[in-house]
């Protein structure tokens, strides 16, 4: 009988058996890791969303309060807040006083970040003393927002597809694939039906999936792709129907 040491040595890996190996947990692991990021961007969204929910429901209790939404009200009157400047109605950097009139039915500041909204400041308190961590403090401000609203809201609900508020990552179609994902649309843009953007406006593509979120006039919040978003603004008054997005800086570009 043959007792060599041949005959008893076990047989060990190959290299390329190793590298398929190491091959398929790799490709296991992205699959996991994939699932996973999917699954926190879902779980943003629906965040998100809800904190749509809150903050339409404070300015709809402004609106019954105020006999209109803070456009309007802070449109004809003067100093309504303690340490709130007069309003300027054709400067979107103002969008900030829309939410700290509200804040008594908004309640806190910190719902207006979207979670998935990893540039922005959270702020703490909607005190107008300044303090750092508040909402009205300058270097705050539009930086502790997420949220585009709108100017033609109408607090009858007389049309009940109007977009109130929605998410700030807006852009339209470019050239480039940079230009698509830097390019925010900012300022106050005409998304009314009849608006040149309205057939090339587009959720930027970094956030939500490429979806993004608003909430309508009559209380409604929507999760919308690109197509259902279109499909919306083709909606709104043909006459124009006004929003202020807080995206903006010296060169026009939307804050990343």
């Amino acid at each position: 009988m043959d007792t060599s040491p041949a005959k008893h040595r076990e047989r060990a890996f190959t290299k390329v058996e190793l590298m398929v190996v190491v091959a398929v947990i790799a490709i296991l692991a992205t699959m996991l890791f994939a699932g996973l990021a999917k699954g926190r961007d879902g779980a943003r969204r629906i965040h998100c969303i809800s904190r749509h929910k809150q903050i339409s429901m404070g300015l709809h209790l402004f609106a019954n309060d105020a006999h209109g939404y803070p456009f309007k009200a802070l449109s004809v009157l003067t100093n309504p807040m303690p340490g709130l400047s007069p309003f300027d109605t054709n400067n979107a950097a103002e969008l900030w006083k829309l939410f700290q009139i509200a804040a008594k039915d908004i309640n806190s500041p910190a719902i207006l970040v979207c979670p998935g909204d990893r540039s922005r400041f959270v702020a703490k308190t909607f005190t107008a003393n300044g303090t750092a961590d508040s909402f009205s403090h300058p270097n705050n401000r539009l930086n502790a927002l997420s949220y585009f609203l709108s100017l033609e809201a109408d607090e009858r609900e007389s049309q009940p597809q109007l977009i109130l508020m929605g998410d700030r990552y807006l852009t339209i179609d470019l050239k480039t694939d940079s230009e698509k994902a830097t390019l925010f649309l900012f300022g106050e843009q005409d998304i009314g039906s009849s608006s040149s953007i309205v057939p090339s406006v587009r959720w930027i593509s970094t956030v939500h999936n490429g979806g993004g979120n608003v909430a309508m006039a009559d209380g409604s919040a929507q999760q919308l792709n690109t197509a259902k978003l279109r499909e919306a603004l083709r909606r709104q008054p043909y006459g124009g129907s006004r929003i202020w997005l807080p995206n903006s800086d010296a060169t026009g570009r939307g804050n990343p």
